[in-house]
């Protein structure tokens, strides 16, 4: 999906790093996040072709990719290389100006995606509590392998006692192996041996004062150890969404 698409995005990067990837997610009203799951559609590809003509102009000839004959990258250089390519989805993501709409579905749906990637998650998924706090809803579920959104699930608190009242008190809940962890393992046979997940890290969502909701990140395959820049992540996006309900009045 998008191959022609992620092309313009990385020949934007080699023009003018960060910047023009800016101009042409503004341009072209379609984020990086975006681009990687939408289709080649002939309309869309002259939009990002007419955008890149500008871009072209303004950061100059685009130098020899280095992306055909990339040099072996130790350690360092990786995190080096995710840490850019995180920035480059943020600056992505807040380029949008549908964040700043009253569009939460939207808003949600963005939010996934761009988890998804920068965390490297099978499925990113924003739960709300409903009127009575009783439970906690799926706003929306992104399953990375597919490129699909869904909604609808309900978790009642009831049902998992320790993990509402664990999650209340973390700055971030991250169980590498969730089948185990005090905070998550109730949902070991109903949830997580079901759907493959082994790990989880899960975020609270507060809006002044009162806790809200859930940002969830699971993660299918083995058990992984979360890494302090994965949890700064997931905490910075719950804050976003946060600052989102607050301002639109949704808490």
């Amino acid at each position: 999906m998008g191959q022609q698409l992620q092309g313009f995005y990385r020949e934007a990067t080699e023009l003018g790093g960060i910047p023009a990837r800016t101009k042409l997610s503004i341009m072209t009203k379609i984020s990086s996040i975006e681009a990687s799951v939408l289709e080649d559609k002939p309309e869309v590809v002259a939009s990002f072709a007419k955008a890149m003509e500008h871009i072209r102009k303004e950061f100059g000839k685009a130098p020899e990719s280095s992306l055909n004959n990339p040099l072996p990258q130790s350690s360092s250089s990786t995190v080096q290389a995710d840490n850019r390519k995180n920035l480059n989805l943020l600056s992505d993501f807040f380029a949008q100006r549908e964040l700043y709409l009253r569009n939460a579905d939207l808003l949600f749906y963005r939010v996934t995606e761009l988890l998804s990637q920068m965390i490297h998650v099978e499925r990113a998924s924003v739960w709300l509590y409903n009127a009575d706090h009783s439970a906690i809803v799926c706003r929306d579920l992104f399953t990375k392998s597919d490129a699909q959104h869904t909604a609808g699930a309900m978790l009642e608190a009831k049902m998992f006692p320790r993990y509402f009242a664990t999650i209340r008190t973390e700055r971030t809940l991250a169980a590498n192996n969730a089948h185990i962890h005090p905070g998550t393992s109730e949902f070991s046979e109903p949830y997580l041996k079901p759907l493959g997940i082994n790990s989880m890290l899960d975020v609270p969502i507060w809006v002044k004062g009162e806790m809200v909701g859930v940002l969830c990140h699971e993660h299918v395959g083995m058990p992984r150890n979360w890494t302090a820049e994965e949890e700064q992540l997931a905490y910075l996006m719950a804050n976003v969404l946060a600052t989102f309900m607050e301002f639109n009045q949704m808490s």
